[in-house]
């Protein structure tokens, strides 16, 4: 099985409210939720795919906390079928590089 982790964009934004949906129910973000989370320009949103389809995703968002820059992981999804293969760890790792990168030394989980 190939997989891979990219940028998502809003190109696949009809994928990721099915995941979305499947794995949060009536909890999950709206479609306009997540539109307005990958146009906006402090958000990162990575996707991975199996074999080249979409089976998960994480978006977080960089802001200003105190004087610092923080980072706010705001989704984290992965079909069910597709659990257990670690793919949730490996966009977790994928998305706090990201935030190294950036100088955030502090990230956190939406409760």
């Amino acid at each position: 099985m190939r997989i891979m982790i990219e940028s998502a964009s809003m190109k696949d934004l009809d994928q990721l409210c099915e995941i979305e949906t499947e794995c949060f129910g009536k909890e999950a973000l709206t479609k306009k939720q997540i539109a307005q989370l990958l146009m906006d320009y402090n958000s990162i949103s990575l996707l991975v795919r199996s074999d080249g389809n979409v089976v998960g995703f994480v978006i977080g968002r960089v802001h200003v906390e105190g004087e610092a820059l923080a980072g706010h992981i705001l989704t984290l999804d992965v079909l069910t079928a597709q659990r257990g293969r670690g793919l949730g760890r490996r966009l977790l790792q994928e998305l706090e590089s990201i935030f190294e990168k950036k100088c955030i030394t502090e990230s956190y989980l939406e409760a």
